[in-house]
């Protein structure tokens, strides 16, 4: 057999065998005040020229403090919907990778998003991502909301190896992080140097690096 041929062979045998694949995934998950809606659970259901109003409206009221962050809040762009686009699209993405998108609702108000991004499907493992609705901060949501999400990733996901990488000098992230590390124990590895280069300033930024890791 090709060498080539070989590597795609292992390869879609590891993705069709992986812990993912054989676990039937809520649309929903709640929490005493929250529920989280998942997204991009069917592609038929997929269409990226129709974002939900409530999730368009979170994205203008946090483009401020977005920008600071994200690499999809393009500086040069002017319409805040095209922003808000762009990031809906690359939500549409999850669906290829092993990713998980939940939209985050306290009752009928959108609060935030938090993901899981696949990295490795075969183990599995994930990168974490959350970002809160500016209007919302303070109230404790991200926290719950990624604490129900590590649960769903640790207990039905079987998950062998999570990560979450702020910016170092991004202070209501990293103390998100500081509680999961009680929580869930995550540990605190280091910072990665030049993890990614901010769109707005044109700067090298580090990343702090809190991982979760456990055996089979």
């Amino acid at each position: 057999m090709e060498p080539l041929l070989f590597f795609y062979t292992r390869l879609r045998s590891h993705l069709m065998h992986s812990p993912i694949s054989e676990i039937e995934f809520p649309q929903n998950l709640t929490t005493e005040r929250l529920t989280l809606k998942r997204i991009c659970h069917r592609r038929e259901e997929w269409d990226e020229h129709h974002i939900p109003t409530d999730i368009l409206r979170g994205i203008q009221q946090s483009i401020p403090e977005l920008k600071q962050r994200f690499s999809w809040m393009y500086p040069d762009v002017p319409q805040s919907y095209e922003m808000s686009k762009t990031y809906w699209d690359m939500a549409g993405l999850a669906i290829q990778n092993h990713s998980f998108h939940f939209a985050v609702y306290c009752g009928n108000k959108f609060v935030g998003f938090v993901s899981l991004d696949g990295r490795e499907p075969a183990l599995p493992s994930f990168s974490i991502g959350y970002w809160c609705v500016t209007p919302h901060a303070g109230n404790g949501y991200i926290f719950e909301a990624v604490s129900e999400v590590i649960r769903f990733a640790i207990e039905d996901v079987k998950a062998k190896r999570l990560d979450i990488t702020p910016a170092v000098d991004n202070a209501p992230s990293r103390a998100i992080c500081e509680k999961l590390v009680q929580k869930f124990n995550f540990e605190y590895v280091g910072v990665k140097k030049n993890a990614w280069r901010h769109l707005v300033t044109n700067t090298l930024c580090d990343c702090a690096i809190y991982v979760f890791s456990q055996p089979d």
